[in-house]
């Protein structure tokens, strides 16, 4: 009897322990996430409905219209299950079809993370219109990895610094993404 209460406690601590947060390296054909990382805080939105990490399980959206050779895409991602705090964000980006690094038409960023639950560490709303109109991004690439329509894929890469508004400084940050579109 002793040791079917030991197996269920760590069985219970097991499947409910909240691990570390990493990139995932093997993507699979049907999984889609959001992964963020800032001045070394990291953050995913996994969008699975159970997972071993209970700090990823969270909600994307997202929605793509097509003008020509040219990409409106917008993704609405949630953490919903983080301990303490939050992890949620928008981006709207409007890239033309072709894979690899180019300048987007414009890129639009909202973040909102936090680790304590009380007040967002960061809290990023930053624009780039390649007129030169709006930049709030500096040094940044943007990386389409996978963009396909039959499959209704969207993998994209976003490496740069882009302004803070708690603190009013540049944070360096990356954001991988791989979601499928309705």
């Amino acid at each position: 009897m002793k040791k079917i209460y030991l197996l269920l406690i760590i069985s219970f601590s097991f499947f409910s322990c909240r691990k570390e947060i990493v990139e995932p390296e093997k993507v699979k054909k049907n999984q889609e996430y959001v992964y963020v990382e800032i001045d070394g805080e990291k953050y995913l939105v996994d969008c699975k409905k159970w997972s071993f990490n209970k700090n990823t399980i969270g909600n994307i959206n997202d929605q793509y219209s097509e003008v020509t050779d040219k990409v409106h895409y917008s993704i609405e991602f949630e953490n919903t299950k983080l301990k303490k705090g939050q992890c949620k964000g928008d981006i709207d980006i409007a890239f033309y079809k072709t894979i690899g690094v180019q300048l987007p038409q414009y890129l639009r960023l909202t973040l909102k993370l936090d680790k304590d639950g009380q007040r967002p560490i960061y809290q990023i709303y930053a624009d780039y219109d390649y007129n030169g109109l709006v930049n709030d991004f500096q040094d940044f690439n943007f990386n389409l990895i996978n963009f396909n329509e039959n499959s209704k894929v969207v993998e994209f890469q976003f490496e740069g610094t882009a302004l803070n508004l708690q603190d009013s400084l540049f944070h360096r940050m990356l954001i991988r993404a791989k979601t499928i579109f309705k």
